[in-house]
């Protein structure tokens, strides 16, 4: 070979295209390995979540071991629509039911932390509030402790005990049902184990009973102070709301609407009983038709 074409073909070799994949076609054992050095994997759509903006939420910090791949991660956090992790970001930042499972889940980052395991960020379609009544039938209670349960059965249990006294009072005092009345709905709307005791403790929304004091509100009176020594609440609810004729309720009728004193009430509705602290008496209010 002459030394002009001997030139030409090393000219040749150095300057042709190198024939490598470029970044984006990396395998995923390659892309773990560049977000190990501390740069996420390449971009991911997030298009396809269409819900109602109100419906939305985001959740983050959800881990993967090492063993997996961005793209088994991605997998699993779209379709794991059940997670407690995405039922309880629902709950927070959109009032979902805590116990419903999501509409739809896309991921919106996968990166390997420094320990090598993925890290994912999820954006989530929440499923409706359940808590569907009135809101001026609408109350809230909190502190309910369940030790040893676990979240579900905690929430299975609170969602379903609309008896429950916590409920009663907590309808009584915030909207006016009936003492005696149990809750039409009860939605959890937080259950955490708490740091220390390791009780589980659960907040509930809670739909009332309607108010059921029927008369005209110009022959409306109310009595407070009424004392049962030794009894529960609940004999002492059943006993002022039956007793029609008593001496307070005829009183109140009288100083409030000008009934006759001799006059029974027409109708008694207990709007509150609890324990007296120091005396351990039971202490009830009752608002009254007059006759």
């Amino acid at each position: 070979m002459s030394n002009e074409a001997a030139t030409l073909a090393l000219l040749t070799l150095v300057l042709a295209p190198l024939a490598c994949d470029p970044v984006d076609d990396l395998d995923p054992i390659q892309h773990d390995r560049i977000g190990l050095e501390g740069q996420p994997t390449k971009a991911l759509p997030t298009a396809s979540l269409t819900c109602d903006p109100d419906l939305e939420a985001s959740v983050g910090g959800l881990y993967y071991p090492s063993t997996w791949n961005c793209a088994q991660a991605i997998a699993d956090a779209e379709s794991n629509f059940g997670s407690w992790h995405y039922r309880n970001a629902c709950n927070q930042q959109v009032g979902s039911d805590i116990a419903d499972p999501v509409d739809d889940a896309v991921v919106t980052s996968c990166q390997v932390d420094p320990s090598g395991q993925l890290l994912v960020t999820v954006d989530l379609c929440c499923t409706e509030p359940t808590l569907a009544c009135d809101p001026d039938l609408q109350a809230a209670v909190g502190g309910l402790y369940y030790p040893g349960w676990t979240c579900n059965d905690a929430i299975a249990n609170a969602e379903s005990t609309l008896g429950s006294w916590h409920y009663r009072n907590a309808c009584n005092q915030q909207v006016g049902s009936d003492i005696d009345d149990p809750a039409a709905a009860a939605v959890v709307t937080d259950c955490h184990v708490e740091a220390g005791s390791g009780q589980t403790v659960v907040t509930v929304d809670l739909c009332c009973a309607e108010p059921t004091l029927a008369c005209d509100p110009d022959d409306q009176a109310t009595v407070g102070g009424l004392y049962y020594p030794g009894w529960t609440c609940n004999d002492a609810i059943a006993n002022a709301e039956s007793n029609l004729g008593s001496w307070h309720y005829r009183n109140a009728c009288n100083q409030q609407v000008g009934s006759n004193i001799a006059t029974p009430a027409q109708q008694a509705v207990v709007t509150d009983c609890h324990v007296e602290a120091g005396s351990g008496q039971t202490v009830v209010t009752v608002d009254l038709c007059c006759g």
